[in-house]
């Protein structure tokens, strides 16, 4: 394994618990659950997310112009294909045969505002949950959606707010699904208002 210069980050058990995937320096590694064997993947990794056979990774590479952004699929051989352009935060279907994921579109809003996007995957597959933060130098604002892959309609869940004086802080924050799909934990983030 490489020198630690950087602290590993953002470690995920494969479904079937076999494999522990990391980043670490903006590459991406899989580890057995004994903590051994650590083979590297990919380099130049943003977001990535395991299928739910255990066979696959699919990623984000990291360039400087995020409309640029290619979507690849790499198997745990470290055979790479890229499956798609302007395409971020991939997460897979339950099938195992279809991704969800985040498009930016020129000047939607400034480069530099968007914070994060997360989007997960409800269990049974029928709804997307997606967390969109995006500010200027002035304020965060954050928010919760759910899309209906059946009906195709957009629903954006209602939001927190609380005082802190002198600013007002809108929160909103996506945690996860419930095994059934029928509900949805989203939890506090913060939003300078006032």
């Amino acid at each position: 394994m490489e020198s630690l210069e950087q602290p590993l980050s953002n470690p995920q058990w494969a479904p079937d618990g076999k494999w522990i995937a990391y980043t670490f320096g903006q590459k991406l590694f899989i580890v057995d659950s004994c903590g051994k064997n650590h083979i590297k993947l990919a380099g130049n990794v943003e977001n990535y997310s395991w299928s739910p056979n255990s066979t696959m990774i699919v990623y984000t590479n990291i360039v400087e112009n995020i409309l640029e952004r290619g979507t690849f699929v790499v198997n745990l051989d470290g055979e790479t294909k890229k499956i798609a352009e302007n395409f971020a935060n991939p997460v897979w279907f339950p099938d195992n045969k279809r991704l969800a994921g985040i498009t930016l579109r020129e000047a939607a809003y400034p480069r530099l505002a968007i914070i994060a996007a997360i989007v997960k995957i409800s269990p049974n597959g029928r709804y997307a949950a997606t967390s969109l933060l995006h500010g200027s130098a002035f304020s965060v604002t954050s928010g919760v959606w759910i899309y209906d892959f059946v009906t195709e309609k957009v629903m954006q869940l209602p939001g927190f707010l609380f005082e802190q004086p002198p600013f007002k802080y809108d929160i909103n924050r996506l945690g996860g699904w419930s095994p059934d799909s029928s509900k949805l934990v989203y939890k506090y983030e913060w939003s300078r208002r006032g």
